[in-house]
């Protein structure tokens, strides 16, 4: 066969199958807020569409690997629904910080649009100092639990410790002399009424 060919034929394949490789793309993401820097325990609300990409020529997802979601939020909450062809078909309200959807319930024919509506909710995790965290990772895992494209998809933030801005302890001078003129105050008039009493 000509070598020519052959890379022509590889070239084709590498188109065909580039968008496989890209994994589940996290798609209209809506974050609130929206800031990319988060400070610690504040409330997040995530939500977003995950695309299904055909692994082949036969089915939209494999039946037997799961599609597995996880965050680093704390208290987090989740509300999944797998859609095909824009109808909801199953809806799987969870908690906690992973949750697997079967691959059954991805699993068409090729010609159908499939996706995975999810909202989550949780509050931003504890840190000593800022340091990026996954607000949503999106993963397929075979059934030996080895994720069939090498990565996850992500969507990230950066989480900032929360400082409480301590009062000082040390009155400043314009406080020292408020209180100075205060207790002048009063003991004159301490004085005044203790003056008007003798006479």
């Amino acid at each position: 066969m000509n070598p020519l060919r052959i890379i022509q034929a590889l070239f084709l394949l590498t188109i065909l199958f580039l968008p496989v490789l890209a994994g589940h793309p996290i798609e209209n993401i809506t974050l609130i807020p929206g800031a990319d820097s988060l400070p610690e325990g504040l409330p997040v609300n995530l939500s977003a569409t995950i695309r299904i990409i055909p692994p082949g020529p036969t089915t939209t997802f494999v039946e037997w690997d799961e599609l597995v979601l996880s965050t680093e939020l704390d208290n987090s909450h989740w509300d999944i629904a797998a859609i095909a062809d824009q109808r909801r078909v199953a809806v799987t309200p969870a908690e906690g910080q992973v949750v697997k959807v079967p691959g059954y319930l991805l699993s068409y024919s090729p010609d159908r649009q499939v996706s995975v509506s999810v909202s989550l909710g949780g509050t931003v995790p504890s840190v000593k100092e800022p340091r990026s965290f996954v607000v949503l990772s999106v993963d397929e895992q075979n059934d030996r639990g080895v994720s069939v494209y090498g990565s996850a998809d992500n969507v990230s933030r950066t989480a900032i410790p929360f400082t409480w801005s301590q009062p000082s302890t040390t009155p400043s001078p314009t406080q020292a002399a408020i209180s100075s003129v205060a207790v002048l105050a009063a003991l004159l008039g301490f004085f005044v009424l203790l003056w008007g009493k003798t006479h």
